[in-house]
C-alpha cells in the first residue's frame, strides 16, 4: 500500500487551510460569502441558499422556472392569494425546462409543497439538453455542516467571479442578471426608459431553437408530479404589445396548444397572452417591469380556479 509523501501531504494541508482561512475572512469581514458552486447557475447557487437558510418547512407553493419566473412573479401578490402556507420563488435565469423539471423534483422529495408555478415562455425549450448539476442538492440542504460544501466545491475563479461579478447585482434591481432578491426570493426588475437594453427590448422568438426533448421534460414532469400529488400551475408568459404583430402567430399558437395538451387535470394552464400587455409595463420584449410584474400576477392570480382563492 503506497502512503502520500511528507510533502504532498503538507501541500494539501496547506490548501485545505488557506481555503478555510479565506472563506472565514470573507464571511467575517465582508459578510457578502456567496453560496457554494453546487449547481452550474450562480443564481441558483443563491436560491439554494435562501432556502437552505429559511428553513425547509411549511411550503404551500414554489415558483420554480427561468428568468420569466424569476422577474415576472410578484411575491406580495403570491403572499396574498396563497395564505395556506409559505412561499419561495426558487427560479434562476437560462434555466430550461430539463433543469426545471430537476429541480422541481429535488424540491418535491425535500420540501414538498403543494403546488409548483411555472412562469414559462418561448426560450425555456429552446436547448435540446440541459443540466444544472444538482446532484448534491438535498444533501446540502439538509446538511448541518453546510460550510464544508465551500471546501468541497473549492473554486477561486468561480468565488472571484462572483465577488467582481455577480456580487454588486445583489444591490441592484437595475440590472437584468439582478440578485437583488426580496425574502421570498422574487426580483421584479426596475429598469425604466433610458436603462432599457434596446436589442432585448426589439428581440423576437426564435422558434427554430424549440427542440422536441424540453417539451418531453415538462410530460415526464406533469406525470411526476401527478404520481406526488403536487399541482402544477402552468403559466404562459406573454410579450409586449409592440413585438405581438411581428410574431408568427401561427407557431407561437402551436406551442401553447402543445404546452396545454400536455398540462391537464390535476394541473392549471393558464394562457396570458389571449390580452393585450402594454409596452410601459416591460423592460424588454419578454420581461415586465416591477409595476408591470405587479400588474401581471394579479391577472394569474384572478384566473386561478375560485378553490385556490
Amino acid at each position: 500500500m503506497r502512503t502520500i509523501k511528507l510533502p504532498l501531504f503538507l501541500a494539501l494541508l496547506l490548501v485545505v487551510i488557506f481555503a478555510s482561512i479565506s472563506i472565514a475572512a470573507w464571511n467575517l469581514f465582508d459578510k457578502n460569502l456567496p453560496a457554494p458552486p453546487i449547481t452550474n447557475s450562480p443564481m441558483l447557487n443563491e436560491k439554494v441558499e435562501l432556502l437552505r437558510a429559511n428553513g425547509l418547512s411549511g411550503y404551500q407553493i414554489i415558483a420554480v422556472g427561468s428568468s420569466m419566473t424569476a422577474n415576472n412573479l410578484d411575491s406580495a401578490v403570491i403572499r396574498e392569494a396563497f395564505t395556506d402556507g409559505r412561499y419561495i420563488n426558487m427560479a434562476a435565469g437560462n434555466l430550461k425546462m430539463q433543469e426545471v423539471r430537476e429541480l422541481c423534483l429535488c424540491l418535491a422529495e425535500t420540501v414538498s409543497p403543494d403546488y409548483f408555478i411555472v412562469n414559462s415562455n418561448l426560450m425555456d425549450f429552446y436547448k435540446e439538453k440541459a443540466s444544472i448539476g444538482i446532484a448534491d442538492y438535498k444533501v446540502y440542504l439538509e446538511s448541518k455542516w453546510p460550510n464544508t460544501f465551500y471546501m468541497k466545491y473549492w473554486n477561486p475563479k468561480y468565488f472571484w467571479r462572483f465577488y467582481t461579478q455577480y456580487a454588486p447585482l445583489r444591490e441592484t434591481r437595475k440590472d437584468y442578471g439582478s440578485l437583488a432578491f426580496d425574502e421570498n426570493g422574487g426580483a421584479p426588475l426596475e429598469i425604466y426608459g433610458a436603462d432599457i437594453n434596446r436589442a432585448r427590448y426589439n428581440h423576437l422568438p426564435e422558434y427554430d431553437l424549440l427542440y422536441d426533448s424540453q417539451y418531453k421534460h415538462l410530460e415526464l414532469l406533469a406525470a411526476e408530479l401527478a404520481e406526488a400529488g403536487i399541482t402544477l400551475i402552468f403559466v404562459q408568459s406573454s410579450y409586449r404589445s409592440g413585438v405581438v404583430g411581428h410574431i408568427e402567430t401561427e407557431q407561437l399558437h402551436r406551442h401553447i396548444d402543445r404546452v396545454q395538451s400536455i398540462v391537464q387535470t390535476p394541473h392549471i394552464f393558464i394562457d396570458t397572452t389571449v390580452e393585450t400587455w402594454d409596452d410601459s409595463l416591460f423592460c424588454d420584449y419578454s420581461h415586465f417591469n416591477a409595476r408591470g410584474a405587479e400588474q401581471y400576477t394579479r391577472y394569474i392570480v384572478n384566473s386561478l380556479p375560485d378553490s385556490l382563492n
